[in-house]
């Protein structure tokens, strides 16, 4: 059983029993797995899976289907949209990422 395989079937069995979570966080290796996404999104429970940056994601706009991959979507983004937030100190000092919202539903970029 892959990791991801083993991290979805924890969350769900966690979700299903009604334990409480405001959000789930990961990597890329388990936001690379679309079933662990898509079990969190039937659970309509909240993420930020972090995936690569030619991922392909297919997003829902009200001009259709987008496909598309985060490093095409952050180059098409102002330098104004972006707002950095720390992630705490690591080895090599203070961990910046900086974030975008991409809408209503949560969406985000960071790079």
């Amino acid at each position: 059983m892959t990791k991801p395989a083993m991290a979805r079937a924890m969350l769900a069995e966690a979700l299903d029993r009604g334990v409480p979570c405001a959000w789930v966080l990961a990597d890329a290796v388990y936001g690379g797995d679309y079933r662990t996404r898509r079990m969190l999104e039937e659970h309509r429970q909240l993420y930020v899976l972090a995936v690569r940056s030619k991922h392909t994601l297919r997003l829902l706009t009200d001009q259709g289907l987008l496909q598309t991959d985060p490093k095409a979507m952050a180059g098409e983004l102002s330098a104004e949209a972006w707002t950095a937030c720390p992630a705490g100190e690591g080895a090599k000092g203070l961990r910046l990422y900086h974030w975008v919202s991409l809408g209503t539903h949560c969406s985000a970029v960071c790079r």
